[in-house]
């Protein structure tokens, strides 16, 4: 390893090997570390991930005014 490190382009190499190390371990750190604890998605948080839509659970329904609205102006 001495002889490898004592030759100039022995000595670029593991100069350049370093820095991509560097490099790589920011890029890391900045885009894909785990920021904070997650807790596992359920079925239902999964499933409206995927599809794109709220869980059945989370969406209250809406009464239908208009059915009432519509009996009593029949009268």
């Amino acid at each position: 390893m001495r002889e490898f490190w004592n030759t100039p382009l022995g000595k670029d190499i593991i100069v350049v090997l370093i820095i991509k190390l560097i490099a790589v371990y920011a890029i890391w750190w900045f885009f894909f570390r785990p920021i904070g604890e997650q807790r596992p998605l359920d079925a239902a948080q999964m499933s409206a991930s995927i599809l794109g839509k709220q869980p059945q659970e989370m969406v209250k329904p809406i009464p239908n005014l208009s059915a009432t609205n519509n009996k009593e102006s029949l009268k």
